[in-house]
């Protein structure tokens, strides 16, 4: 037997969206929330008892409801009552639904909601980023001065950059520090109304919630002293996550482009500026190397943002621990509502992603396929340190055995110039695998056929 060594390198910045066409293709969209299907826990390589456990941690953390979603397929979903919850989580809870599932206001989760609507209206020519933000709502809307004001762009809101403090005073130049402030933040939709000439209920409906059929999502007047943060958006984990699928499906829900500028949306869901890596247009990124808090002191954490959940996993967060996690390693898709779900100084998402990762059962002893139509070498899906990707290598040379990487589950359609050798020294083929987001792997393959080639993965290892 012949040994064949593939090396998986990483770059902490990724790329999120698949191609539409493709992305679309490969995920369940339901047609409504009476028959939307589900997946056998057994059947897609979870453990039923330990994903139980997950279930059974986020009740005793004060959830209301918790969807998870692979493929778009319901892998597991319950609902509690919370009568012991705090006043903040009452006041929160809008209404239930047909099905007594909660619809409540899920508070920051509405900034990843906006960056949306900010990127929808710019891909109808309504406004560019680069756009001051006084061009649309005029002056005087800061206790800054007309001329500091005018250099605050559309792009800075969006990046918690605006250089204003959370009294809106002037601090710093736009770009030069990131502040988590959701005062600033605020004005993002009156720019957006001003554009248009809509209010903010019919540039939500007619863009987003008919389109994705989200029946239970609306916007609510709270009752609060501050004109800045007077709405709240209401939504249910079943709503929140058809805005997840149609993220997942590169911007398209069924057979519509709802969403069409696939660079905003990358840009998005990828770090926006170098203050707070770990921060996109209004989502949160795993797998930086440090990000900066939710406080106006916005201390510096040094790591990803959840250690224990894969680095590719993007995020919608607000108070009380509501949730929207997307993860394309694992094409999950999860959705939480509730109170805060911190306990005994753990945080939910730490607590959370460490019970629901040991439900995914690891993959061994693999077989890798070749098509010698296309000369496609394809190692399956791995789970490697709680990640799953897959690889594919095009044959380029037969009699040496050099292969080209192809593609891989984290950044399809990789441009590499450079052939991956098989080397009859060694036995030992180096592939330059690009983008598998913070880590390098490390794939031991036997070579078990020459012809045509025919690989076993038999070992998995993460490097330093």
């Amino acid at each position: 037997m012949k040994k064949i060594l593939a090396t998986i390198t990483a770059f902490p910045m990724f790329l999120f969206i698949c191609a539409p066409s493709n992305a679309a293709n490969d995920v369940y969209f339901p047609t409504n929330d009476t028959d939307w299907e589900a997946s056998s826990p057994n059947e897609t390589g979870w453990d039923p008892a330990l994903l139980e456990e997950a279930l059974k941690l986020a009740e005793e953390r004060q959830s209301s409801g918790i969807l998870i979603l692979e493929n778009g397929k319901i892998l597991a979903e319950q609902y509690w009552e919370q009568p012991e919850a705090s006043a903040r989580y009452q006041n929160a809870l809008i209404k239930l639904d047909s099905k007594n599932r909660p619809v409540e206001d899920v508070a920051s989760v509405q900034k990843s909601i906006t960056a949306i609507l900010v990127g929808m209206a710019q891909a109808r020519d309504f406004l560019t980023l680069g756009d001051s933000v006084s061009s649309h709502i005029g002056s005087g809307w800061s206790n800054a001065s007309p001329a500091q004001e005018s250099a605050i762009t559309i792009r800075h809101l969006l990046t918690m950059t605006s250089g204003l403090t959370s009294g809106l005073s002037f601090e710093v130049k736009p770009g030069k520090k990131w502040l988590y402030n959701t005062p600033a933040y605020h004005l993002l939709m009156p720019v957006v109304i001003a554009a248009t000439g809509k209010t903010r209920d019919e540039i939500t409906h007619e863009w987003l919630t008919k389109p994705l059929g989200m029946t239970n999502s609306f916007w609510v007047l709270r009752n609060s002293a501050s004109s800045d943060s007077a709405f709240g958006f209401a939504t249910t984990t079943r709503d929140l996550a058809r805005v997840g699928l149609m993220l997942q499906a590169g911007g398209i829900w069924k057979d519509d482009v709802i969403f069409g500028d696939e660079d905003f949306l990358q840009d998005m869901l990828n770090p926006s500026q170098d203050l707070n890596p770990s921060y996109g247009f209004l989502w949160w990124l795993n797998g930086q190397n440090f990000s900066l808090g939710f406080s106006s002191e916005a201390a510096r954490s040094n790591g990803s943002i959840i250690p224990e959940a894969p680095a590719d996993l993007v995020a919608m967060q607000g108070a009380q621990d509501r949730k929207l996690y997307l993860v394309p390693s694992l094409n999950l898709l999860i959705t939480r509502l509730g109170a805060n779900g911190s306990a005994n100084d753990i945080p939910f998402n730490n607590a959370f992603w460490e019970a629901l990762l040991k439900a995914k059962k690891a993959i061994k002893n693999t077989h890798a396929s070749f098509d010698s139509d296309s000369g496609v070498l394809t190692i399956p899906t791995l789970n490697i340190d709680k990640r799953s990707f897959y690889v594919e290598m095009t044959l380029v040379n037969s009699k040496t055995l050099d292969f080209v990487l192809s593609t891989s589950s984290i950044q399809p359609k990789i441009s590499d110039p450079h052939a991956a050798v098989f080397s009859l020294e060694n036995n030992t083929l180096s592939i330059p695998i690009v983008n598998t987001i913070s880590n390098a792997y490390r794939v031991d393959l036997l070579l078990t056929k020459d012809t045509p080639p025919t690989f076993r993965v038999v070992a998995t290892q993460t490097l330093g």
